[in-house]
C-alpha cells in the first residue's frame, strides 16, 4: 500500500526538489545571470512555487547553500561513524576528507565562489551569509565535541576555533585542487596531523 503524503511532506518535497534545480542553474550560469523562470522550468514547477516557498532569489541562493553545508557534515558524520581513526590517524581522516568532497566536483566549487562572491558585493546579503557560516562552524563544533568524548579525546584549544580552521582549510584546499587539478589530500594530510597534534589530548583517567 503506498503512504499518502501529507501536505507538509509535499511541502518539504517541493522545497528539495527547488532548492536541488537552483544549486545546478546557479553553478552553470551563476548567480546573477540565473533567472527564477530558468530554475522553475529545470525543476517542473513555476516561478510561483519559488516565491511561495522561498520568497526572493537570495533566499533560495541561502537555502543552497545551507543544503550544501548540511549535506556534507551529514556525510562526515556518516563516514566517521564507521571509523574509529578520528584524531589518531590522518592519513586515513585526509582520505574521507578527499572521498567527502570527490561527489560534488566544480559544481560546489562555483557554489562557494559565486556564494563569496555575491556576499562580498551587496551588504545586505553579506550579514546573512555571515549568519550561515556562524551555524555551520558551531555544527561543526558540536560534531567535533562528540567525536573526541566518543574516542576518549579532548580538546585542549577552543572547538570553534578547531572548526574554523577545518573549514577555511578545507575550502581553500578544495578550490585549488578545482583550478590546478593537484590532489590536495596529503597537504590535507599533514594540516589535519599538525592539529590533532596540537589540539588533542587523552580524557584524563580516574585513579
Amino acid at each position: 500500500m503506498v503512504e499518502r503524503l501529507t501536505q507538509e511532506r509535499r511541502k518539504e518535497l517541493t522545497r528539495a526538489t527547488l532548492v536541488e534545480a537552483a544549486a545546478e542553474v546557479f553553478a552553470r550560469k551563476g548567480f546573477v545571470a540565473a533567472s527564477l523562470d530558468e530554475i522553475a522550468d529545470a525543476a517542473g514547477y513555476t516561478r510561483g512555487a519559488i516565491h511561495f516557498h522561498f520568497g526572493s532569489k537570495e533566499d533560495l541562493f541561502l537555502s543552497v547553500l545551507a543544503r550544501h553545508e548540511e549535506q556534507l557534515l551529514a556525510s562526515y558524520v556518516e563516514r566517521r561513524r564507521a571509523t574509529e581513526s578520528f584524531g589518531t590517524d590522518a592519513a586515513a581522516n585526509a582520505s574521507e576528507w578527499t572521498a567527502v568532497h570527490a561527489s560534488g566536483g566544480t559544481d560546489d566549487v562555483l557554489l562557494q565562489l559565486e556564494f563569496s562572491t555575491f556576499a562580498l558585493r551587496n551588504p545586505a546579503f553579506r550579514a546573512r551569509a555571515s549568519e550561515l557560516e556562524h551555524r555551520t562552524v558551531a555544527a561543526t563544533a558540536e560534531h567535533l565535541v562528540q567525536l573526541a568524548e566518543t574516542r576518549g579525546l579532548r580538546w585542549k584549544v577552543p572547538v570553534e576555533q578547531v572548526s574554523e580552521l577545518l573549514h577555511v582549510t578545507s575550502r581553500g584546499l578544495v578550490e585549488r585542487s578545482a583550478i590546478t587539478g593537484r590532489d590536495e589530500e596529503a597537504t590535507f594530510e599533514a594540516f589535519l596531523s599538525m592539529l590533532w597534534d596540537h589540539a588533542l589530548e587523552p580524557l584524563a583517567t580516574e585513579g
